[in-house]
């Protein structure tokens, strides 16, 4: 996939621009994961990633570029939206935004207990860490035995 194929295939797609600037193409959607998906040549695209290599010069097979929606709508292919960046900015994204799977979590998988915030400093930054404090006294107790 290069830019050239990567633009003439945008200018074909029909697109419905929200209120909030998102634009939706209304042909491709992906019933999985909400992020858009094409076929181009008998292969499988996504439609963000498409976005990407026609406005940001980005190679469509360097997995270490990821294509982030600062809209935080998977279905979105506005140019303005979609940023190039890592897997660790995409990950920060999600946890800011609210969308990490990790972050809904409320109990512990381990025991069912209630997690607690912790305020941590870290180099000079304030991080939030959340602990069980069942499974941490289980820990505490099980080092003070075997330290014996």
């Amino acid at each position: 996939m290069n830019k050239e194929i990567a633009i003439d295939y945008l200018s074909k797609l029909k697109i419905t621009i929200l209120p909030n600037g998102c634009h939706i193409s209304d042909r491709y959607h992906s019933r999985v994961d909400g992020y858009p998906k094409v076929i181009i040549n008998d292969r499988q695209y996504r439609l963000s990633r498409i976005v990407l290599i026609a406005n940001h010069d980005v190679d469509y097979y360097n997995k270490s570029i990821e294509s982030r929606h600062t809209c935080n709508y998977p279905p979105c292919i506005n140019p303005e939206h979609i940023i190039p960046g890592s897997a660790s900015d995409n990950a920060l994204d999600a946890v800011k935004a609210g969308t990490n799977y990790n972050i809904r979590k409320e109990n512990c998988p381990k025991c069912g207990g209630i997690y607690h915030k912790r305020r941590r400093f870290y180099n000079g930054v304030v991080r939030y860490h959340r602990y069980c404090p069942r499974c941490l006294s289980r820990q505490r107790l099980t080092r003070r035995l075997n330290s014996k």
